[in-house]
């Protein structure tokens, strides 16, 4: 909500508070809590980020960035956002200082835990990245009709196709045609960085660049539950859409996401302990 009153956009902030009683059964926030994830704080920690570099508030920007590269480095997205709105000098000094205090963690962590300890925690963070793919349990159409709560684009390839190594580098080339228009984005905003004004134009260009970098990486990541940011996406939709088609389209399209709760507690109602096991089985 800062963020949108230091853009000026009274709109948007207008419609986050009347979607207050989605968020109070968003299944994504609900399902964080009850696993005891971290993603909303991380979250939480990412627009804290946002904010800071809107500002160029350098010291509390670094604090929260380094915060985000020794929990989960993926939301540190917004590092990128002061390079492509001309801010070089701050994006380089967020960069130089970030890095300088992720080494002193690490540092810290080697006093504490011992230099094989955390290298050996490297070590094994690298190569389960090397092996996830092998080790993941994907779900096939062959061998299960059910889909599962992973529905990234790389699950949904496979499910339809089936676990082969081809149907992997199809998945990935079909990600990469996907954010090759974000790719271009970034090059002109490189080559021309916007002027900076406080017009309302210009804050929804900012606006829209931060849920572009947000929904690529989490597109070219295959992480799927932890969109928690998508209902201030929703909302940004709704204040900015004028067509009714298009509002009822976002509006069905996130609350097939944000139900999901709601839709599992009816579908028990109607089909009882045997619609549980059937998905139980599935498994």
């Amino acid at each position: 909500m800062q963020i949108f009153q230091r853009l000026k956009l009274t709109a948007i902030r207008e419609q986050m508070a009347w979607t207050i009683p989605v968020w109070l059964i968003f299944s994504a926030f609900w399902g964080d809590i009850v696993y005891l994830n971290v993603g909303i704080l991380v979250a939480l920690a990412a627009t804290a980020l946002i904010k800071c570099i809107l500002e160029e508030r350098l010291d509390w920007a670094v604090v929260w960035l380094t915060c985000l590269l020794i929990s989960k480095i993926m939301w540190a997205f917004p590092l990128a956002l002061p390079l492509l709105l001309g801010r070089r000098r701050f994006f380089f000094k967020l960069l130089g200082l970030g890095a300088l205090a992720y080494l002193v963690m690490v540092g810290l962590s080697m006093l504490v835990g011992g230099p094989g300890y955390v290298v050996g925690q490297y070590a094994g963070y690298i190569s389960q990245l090397n092996r996830l793919t092998t080790d993941f349990p994907w779900h096939v159409w062959s061998q299960t009709h059910f889909l599962g709560y992973n529905h990234s684009i790389k699950q949904i390839v496979v499910f339809i196709l089936g676990n082969q190594p081809w149907v992997l580098t199809l998945a990935t080339i079909i990600k990469v045609l996907l954010l090759i228009p974000l790719a271009v984005i970034c090059w002109r905003l490189l080559r021309q960085p916007p002027e900076r004004s406080d017009s309302q134009a210009s804050s929804m260009q900012t606006l829209d660049l931060i849920f572009v970098l947000y929904l690529g990486a989490f597109i070219w990541l295959d992480i799927v539950w932890e969109a928690l940011l998508g209902i201030v996406i929703f909302a940004y939709l709704l204040a900015t859409l004028d067509q009714r088609w298009a509002r009822g389209f976002i509006w069905g399209l996130f609350g097939l996401y944000a139900f999901v709760d709601v839709i599992q507690l009816v579908s028990y109602i109607v089909g009882g302990d045997s619609l549980v096991v059937m998905q139980v089985n599935t498994f």
